[in-house]
């Protein structure tokens, strides 16, 4: 398995293992958006745009960012969404591997949804 496969199964199943101390919280989130970051500028991105394309994808991440003074949930929510949808059209136009595609995808859905988890707790 690729390092960066462990790290987020490891991840994952601290973040779906109840937590004896409670809830989720930004900072958890901010591990998810992390390990995010991570794999998209691990990434390679073809076309004629794929180095700029590339540096938008890490551009929305770090917008993206809870760490980022002034950001809200909301605001990260809203640039992981971004970053969503824009690695979703680089994968539907063949310029990032499906697989790649797939994992990006699915990082930011966890993003996701633990920023919704923090917002509105169950």
């Amino acid at each position: 398995m690729r390092p960066s496969v462990v790290a987020t199964l490891a991840l994952a199943s601290s973040l779906l293992v109840p937590r004896l101390a409670g809830a989720l919280t930004l900072e958890d989130c901010e591990l998810w958006l992390q390990q995010l970051q991570g794999e998209a500028s691990q990434v390679q991105v073809g076309g004629a745009q794929g180095a700029s394309e590339s540096e938008a994808l890490l551009s929305d991440l770090k917008q993206a960012s809870l760490r980022r003074k002034g950001t809200t949930p909301a605001d990260s929510a809203k640039d992981v969404s971004h970053f969503k949808k824009r690695a979703a059209q680089l994968s539907a136009q063949g310029n990032v591997s499906r697989l790649e595609g797939d994992r990006l995808n699915n990082l930011s859905d966890a993003v996701l949804h633990c920023i919704k988890h923090v917002q509105q707790p169950q």
